[in-house]
């Protein structure tokens, strides 16, 4: 690079170094600018947290511009009442669930022989 630089001008030589100066400024910049986002990422607030400024979202009813004062929501009042436990079933039903299997239901019995217990070597089964 001496020998290149000793054929230039001193004029040519400034224009070079302020050419790469402006490049580096330049990338710099940009390079800034990854960091502060990287900072935001790890360091910010969470997505969850922002306070997004909307102009165009109208304001609530009793609210304030500068959050001195909110007006309280009215009081209300509500009848006490108990609550009824769910029933445990009716007094006919044999098991938990209300199903009733007793002489009135109609049974029918259906047979399904193996079909390893059929055959010449059933009795190896």
């Amino acid at each position: 690079m001496k020998s290149v630089a000793s054929t230039l001008t001193s004029e040519e030589v400034i224009a070079q170094l302020k050419a790469e100066i402006a490049r580096m400024a330049e990338n710099l910049s940009v390079l800034q600018q990854q960091v502060d986002w990287f900072k935001r990422q790890l360091f910010g607030r969470k997505s969850e947290k922002q306070i997004i400024d909307n102009p165009h979202q109208p304001l609530l009813d009793g609210f304030q511009i500068d959050n001195k004062t909110v007006v309280p929501a009215p009081e209300t009042v509500v009848k006490a009442h108990q609550r009824q436990s769910p029933r445990k079933g009716s007094d006919d039903a044999i098991n938990e669930t209300g199903l009733r299997f007793d002489a009135s239901v109609p049974q029918k019995i259906i047979t399904l022989p193996a079909a390893e217990l059929t055959g010449p070597h059933a009795d190896q089964y």
